[in-house]
């Protein structure tokens, strides 16, 4: 049963529901990442999370949503940044304020993520390599031909992008396990 229909007047490419908060993201695919009450009367009014124009982290286009829901309620908001063959964090929670960028770059006989479209998130503990969950993104470009996905646990990006707070060097590069 249909419960909402609003027009965004531009091609919308993903899109992840907050279950927790009651948020709906859309990555509009040659503009931004817009914010919507989740709720069927939530209306057609949105926020802009962040914006493929010069001042913004993603560049065209938007494609994949996902977010990390970590245990204490906050987590995060990743998105998929065609242009620059990147992931983009934000916080879950508040203002989805920006926190990082990485890429999934060769290494160990795998290539790196290239042209991406999907990805998703888990949080969940699945034993000893990936015991906080772990990032998928699928790859347009493989070195053996045909697209694939790439997995990588979730601790390694976040070790990554916490170093990258700490340098503020602005953008963090995560190796294909």
């Amino acid at each position: 049963t249909k419960v909402r229909a609003f027009e965004i007047g531009h091609r919308p490419e993903g899109c992840v529901a907050d279950d927790e908060l009651a948020f709906f993201y859309l990555g509009v695919e040659e503009k931004s990442i817009r914010k919507y009450g989740a709720e069927p009367n939530a209306g057609e009014q949105y926020v802009r999370i962040d914006s493929t124009k010069s001042h913004g982290h993603v560049r065209r286009q938007v494609e994949g949503l996902a977010i990390y829901y970590s245990q204490t309620g906050t987590g995060y908001l990743i998105a998929s940044s065609q242009g620059n063959n990147a992931f983009v964090i934000y916080r879950r929670e508040g203002n989805n304020d920006y926190v990082a960028t990485f890429n999934i770059v060769a290494g160990n006989g795998i290539d790196e993520v290239t042209h991406t479209d999907g990805i998703d998130v888990a949080s969940n503990n699945f034993g000893k390599d990936y015991p906080l969950g772990f990032f998928v993104a699928q790859d347009d470009t493989n070195d053996a031909a045909n697209q694939n996905f790439k997995i990588v646990p979730w601790h390694v990006i976040q070790s990554a992008f916490l170093a990258q707070l700490h340098s503020q060097s602005g953008h963090a590069r995560v190796a294909n396990n």
